[in-house]
């Protein structure tokens, strides 16, 4: 399973995905660590709910490092802009830091 482009933590119900399929980091495409059979609040209202359930959770083991942050930081920047040439020159930079793996510049 291969999810979107800055996507790096899933939550599903249990089961959903058989334990023997992997779920690929939608940043890096590195298989993601799974937590299986969690049990708590998936979301922010279901904790103020005290709701419960339970889940399976899957979290890219890159997930912060810098050279990862880097690469959702300028898809986010892809998305906002307007320009073609800056979205060329920010998927360069993104296939540069994806196989070197070491980040450009630090980001917050």
């Amino acid at each position: 399973m291969q999810l979107n482009n800055t996507q790096f933590r899933y939550m599903t119900k249990c089961g959903v995905v058989p334990e023997a399929e992997s779920v690929d980091c939608g940043v890096c495409a590195s298989v993601m660590t799974a937590k299986r059979g969690c049990y708590g609040p998936t979301s922010s209202t279901m904790a103020m709910d005290r709701m419960n359930e339970h889940y399976d959770s899957f979290l890219c083991p890159h997930h912060l490092e810098d050279w990862h942050r880097q690469v959702v930081a300028l898809r986010k920047e892809i998305r906002e802009t307007a320009s073609t040439k800056i979205e060329m020159m920010l998927e360069m930079e993104i296939n540069e830091i994806l196989c070197t793996r070491k980040a450009t510049k630090k980001v917050d």
